[in-house]
């Protein structure tokens, strides 16, 4: 458990700053600079890409997360296992761009009456594919020999501060639109390069081809996994990312943009969450290999409890400055306030399962775990077919969140009668509870005016309120006996 709590401390300190980072880029540079309709369409361009790559990687995370372990051999740089999934998830690439080339047109009708934007740079989802796949074989390999952090430097850290410069020359015209665009897809492959070569002076990769006869009797189990974990990925894709992309289909890519935006903030709450995620798969993948059920039950509760703890942190911060954060942007982001909401809401019944999710995707019990995100991704669908026409963007949120409850409590069900392991603690409703009297408090609040700039008076507003409700989370937390001593509370951060 030492690994997991080093590597996710460490995890979350790059994700930080690249939130203050992403901050400035999505939260503040981004409105000011960029069209609505512009950052709508760097958004579907992700979003599509991203989808596409779970088709296109050919379940290749699944595969790594549940192979890895028996290939693992330092010695010869496991059995050449990145360059057997490398050459596995090439074919899904190629079939990928088969299906595109032909059929691309239909996957991004909309509705919009401006579509050109959209029809001018979606080539551009070939190489930004094409990176998301590289990506996700390196960042899963890497994460599998324990070291899950190169990957969030480069893509949380590296990435954005050339985002930033990126925007910085566009803004004062020394890049036009579409060259912005081709340097940024071209950004986003700094992190595979630098993590083969990472990996490469590790030892933990070579180039040698692998033998047939060392993968021969698990081809059949690695074709299984593979094709499960793709219908899986691309169910959790869809539960991610569908609703900007039916939000640009419905409402167009002015609503896509702002959504985007707003959701950003929402998205914080996962922080925690993505840090733990991506180091604990491989050390449950372990714990399951040996049947160590007592140190699983331990790392399943302290995953929980953890995340549940700095999701309600930072989601009252969020919610309690809600106006003032907004107050940053223009007037028509105040359109997705509710969106930060329900977003950010969703992501603390994902801080409920802990690493439940990660579990059951590297157990026996894989094929069932594809079962329920796929219930996942349809309950999105279909919620956002009904709720979008009726509350625009607000619908869409309103739909994560609900599907994402429904999710969790199947997920934690399914854990509890499996596994024989509690996943409801006393010490969540603790955590709640402070949050929520620590939040409902500090609303009262009233903001202070000083005869400063308007950003000055927001950023004092926004310390004073942060402050405020920080305080008296841990205040409360302390009176709930949640934490007994300073020492704990470090352990459990």
């Amino acid at each position: 458990m030492g690994v997991v709590v080093k590597q996710t401390i460490k995890g979350s300190l790059y994700a930080y700053i690249g939130v203050i980072l992403g901050g400035i880029n999505v939260g503040i540079l981004f409105p000011k600079i960029f069209s609505e309709s512009e950052i709508g369409l760097i958004n579907i361009l992700i979003t599509v890409s991203a989808v596409s790559a779970q088709f296109g990687s050919l379940g290749s995370a699944g595969i790594i997360n549940y192979f890895f372990p028996k290939f693992r051999n330092k010695e010869n740089a496991h059995n050449s296992f990145f360059l057997f999934i490398t050459l596995f998830a090439s074919i899904g690439f190629l079939l990928y761009t088969i299906v595109f080339y032909f059929f691309g047109d239909i996957f991004l009708s909309t509705r919009d009456v401006n579509t050109l934007l959209q029809q001018q740079y979606y080539p551009l989802l070939y190489p930004l594919t094409f990176f998301t796949v590289a990506f996700i074989i390196v960042d899963m390999f890497s994460s599998s020999t324990f070291n899950s952090t190169i990957g969030n430097l480069y893509k949380d850290i590296v990435v954005r501060i050339v985002v930033l410069v990126l925007t910085i020359l566009y803004f004062f015209k020394y890049l036009s639109f579409s060259t912005f665009m081709l340097l940024y897809t071209i950004n986003l492959g700094t992190p595979v390069v630098a993590l083969l070569i990472y990996m490469v002076k590790k030892g933990d990769i070579n180039f040698t081809l692998p033998r047939l006869s060392n993968y021969k009797p698990h081809l059949k189990k690695i074709i299984s996994v593979g094709f499960f974990y793709i219908l899986s990925g691309l169910s959790d894709i869809l539960a991610s990312y569908i609703d900007k992309y039916m939000i640009s289909y419905y409402l167009g890519l002015r609503a896509t943009g702002i959504y985007s935006i707003t959701n950003y903030f929402g998205t914080l709450t996962r922080i925690p969450r993505s840090a733990m995620g991506k180091i604990g798969t491989p050390v449950i993948a372990k714990l399951l290999s040996e049947e160590n059920h007592k140190e699983l039950a331990a790392l399943l509760k302290k995953s929980s409890v953890s995340q549940i703890l700095m999701g309600i942190f930072i989601f009252i911060n969020i919610w309690v400055n809600i106006d003032l954060i907004l107050g940053f942007l223009s007037q028509s982001y105040a359109e997705g306030k509710w969106v930060v909401f329900f977003i950010s809401l969703s992501h603390i019944f994902y801080c409920f399962m802990g690493l439940g999710g990660a579990t059951l995707k590297v157990s026996k019990y894989y094929k069932i775990a594809t079962f329920f995100t796929i219930i996942l991704g349809i309950m999105v669908v279909i919620l956002n077919l009904m709720l979008i026409p009726k509350w625009g963007i607000n619908g869409a949120a309103i739909s994560t969140a609900i599907a994402k409850f429904i999710y969790v409590v199947i997920i934690l069900f399914f854990i509890a009668k499996k596994f024989k392991i509690s996943v409801i603690y006393f010490d969540s409703l603790k955590i709640i509870i402070s949050g929520t009297i620590a939040l409902i408090l500090t609303q009262q609040v009233p903001i202070v005016y000083f005869n400063f700039h308007e950003y000055g008076n927001l950023l004092i507003n926004l310390g004073i309120k942060s402050s405020s409700v920080t305080i008296l989370f841990v205040m409360f937390l302390r009176i709930t006996r949640f934490i007994k001593n300073t020492k704990q509370l470090k352990e459990l951060i």
